[in-house]
């Protein structure tokens, strides 16, 4: 067996039960989860790693850590948007996101709960998703 690798602790009953508690107080003063894309093209042409960093540099330096979940997913199907970012509730697809436009963009879209145009790709609006793109 490999002495480096690491072995996952196995939680007791109490535990178990602590670890639900926290996680329901969380999720509970959860407002906003910000996904961000950590497929193929935004890790190369996205940079997403760093966006990922600047995100939860940003939410961190607002004190917002427990009302804004920063989350990296796997690909979000936006390949040409790299990097992209989905925004929820509101449901609100950024694309073309860059490490240094992620403070701005916490400040204004989950502070100020205004939409960063410049780079919205799509917003659900009516039931549906609709694209928000120059056409």
């Amino acid at each position: 067996m490999d002495k480096h690798k690491a072995v996952p602790k196995v939680l007791t009953e109490e535990e178990r039960q602590k670890k639900r508690a926290l996680s329901k107080r969380l999720m509970s003063s959860m407002k906003q989860h910000v996904l961000v894309c950590n497929g193929g093209c935004c890790t190369i042409r996205g940079d997403s790693e760093a966006v990922l960093q600047s995100f939860k540099e940003a939410v961190e330096l607002y004190d917002t850590e427990n009302s804004i979940r920063v989350t990296a997913t796997q690909c979000l199907s936006r390949c040409g948007d790299a990097c992209s970012v989905v925004v929820y509730p509101e449901g609100a697809w950024y694309k073309h996101l860059k490490p240094e436009d992620i403070a701005a963009f916490v400040q204004e879209h989950l502070l100020k709960q205004n939409l960063k145009e410049s780079h919205l790709s799509y917003l659900y609006e009516q039931g549906q998703f609709v694209s928000r793109e120059a056409t």
